[in-house]
């Protein structure tokens, strides 16, 4: 799994952060009555929502493509 996952460090980083981003916007969104507030929020849940959505999906189909994970690349 190390050299699988070696080749995906940026992804797991960016779908990593945008689960945490997303877990804060939920909490964050009730703090303050104003319009303005939840909606900045309501976007930051819709766009790390759609993000690790596509960077799985992205992942997959590389690893079902198939990555190259060896010294050699194959």
């Amino acid at each position: 799994y190390a050299t699988l996952f070696s080749g995906f460090y940026l992804p797991l980083l960016i779908i990593l952060f945008c689960l945490i981003v997303r877990g804060v916007a939920f909490e964050y969104r009730a703090k303050r009555p104003e319009e303005r507030w939840q909606t900045n929020w309501e976007t930051a849940i819709f766009w790390t929502s759609l993000i690790p959505a596509v960077l799985w999906g992205v992942a997959f189909g590389n690893i079902v493509r198939g990555v190259k994970i060896d010294a050699d690349m194959e």
